[in-house]
């Protein structure tokens, strides 16, 4: 399972692993992107991207393994 995780985090943009990482830290988007001084759509949006990401990736990684 922490393969698979780090697998997935890997297929991230930086910033997305950076926000992904504050979001489960605790940190909500207002805070995410006061931290970060960028609006709270670009949080919002970078975060949606980044699940669908790892979603995305999830899947091709468990065909993979079969």
């Amino acid at each position: 399972m922490k393969r698979m995780l780090a697998a997935l985090m890997d297929t991230l943009t930086k910033r997305q692993r950076q926000i992904i990482e504050m979001y489960y830290s605790g940190k909500n988007i207002t805070e995410i992107a006061d931290v970060l001084k960028v609006n709270k759509s670009t949080v919002h949006r970078t975060l949606m991207r980044a699940i669908k990401n790892i979603k995305k990736n999830k899947e091709l990684i468990e065909k993979v393994a079969r």
